[in-house]
């Protein structure tokens, strides 16, 4: 598998997470509710805290702008012209989309022989 499908696929597993969760929680003030209840539920704790501190950030409509910011990335990567490479743009390419793909370094599927398109 190339990286860009690599990173496609789990672009798209990150959204659909992120859509299903917009469907309980559709706006931001419904998401900081679910958040209150988990603290309210686990305790208010130190490592509760810190835990839902991470939650918060991350409600639905966060993760649906990152994987729309990760796919233009990927659209302006793929319109460098690899046949004119006169200052490297091709290993540059591959450098970004290695950086991009870290987050799923324990996944199966990731840095196996991959190539960039």
């Amino acid at each position: 598998m190339d990286i860009i499908k690599f990173l496609e696929e789990r672009i798209s597993d990150e959204e659909g997470r992120a859509q299903y969760a917009a469907e309980h929680f559709p706006t931001a003030a419904d998401w900081w509710d679910f958040t209150q209840e988990l603290l309210d539920a686990h305790g208010h704790s130190g490592r509760t805290r810190r835990g839902l501190r991470h939650t918060d950030k991350h409600s639905p409509e966060f993760v649906l702008a990152e994987c729309a910011a990760k796919r233009a990335i990927i659209a302006h990567l793929g319109c460098i012209d690899k046949a004119v490479d006169p200052a490297g743009h091709h290993d540059y390419v591959q450098k970004v989309l290695l950086a991009m793909a870290l987050p799923y370094v324990d996944d199966p599927a990731s840095f196996a022989g991959w190539t960039a398109g």
